[in-house]
């Protein structure tokens, strides 16, 4: 099994797979160059600073997953107008989610970052990163990839 933060962006791809505005566009590195039948996309990348739940031997942490979720759009219209529709879908989608890898989770809006403006290349492109926390799993410090009940 993958360590807990595979888990977890594997299982935030999943969900966020299929939105209507960006449909399968969802990647876990940023590709490049990126091509326009990529875009609008979002890029999923997760962190995590676990926490010791018991200090028996072995240690339990327990994870508290933060998920940011970069959304890319580019054009000359409203760019704007298509990061606020992005960022409806992907928060309704994943704040929807109830159970990652057979565990119950919350997922928690954290922070939704001001768009980011770029006019490098032939048109414009604007990101926004919106962060997320999913709480809670639980692992034996030895063994990561191994979810805990």
């Amino acid at each position: 099994m993958p360590h807990v933060l595979q888990i977890v962006r594997d299982a935030t791809v999943t969900a966020l797979t299929g939105l209507p505005t960006t449909g399968t566009h969802v990647y876990v590195q940023e590709p490049y160059p990126w091509q326009a039948d990529q875009l609008p996309a979002l890029i999923v990348t997760t962190s995590a600073d676990p926490v010791v739940e018991q200090l028996d031997v072995p240690v339990v942490l327990r994870w508290d997953v933060a998920v940011n979720v970069t959304a890319i759009v580019k054009g000359t219209g409203d760019l704007m107008a298509l990061l606020d529709q992005i960022t409806t879908e992907l928060q309704a989608a994943y704040c929807a989610l109830a159970t990652i890898g057979g565990r119950s989770v919350e997922v928690v809006p954290l922070s939704f970052e001001p768009a980011i403006v770029s006019g490098d290349g032939d048109q414009p492109v604007a990101r926004r990163s919106v962060s997320f926390v999913v709480r809670s799993f639980f692992t034996l410090a030895t063994s990561p990839d191994t979810l805990l009940d």
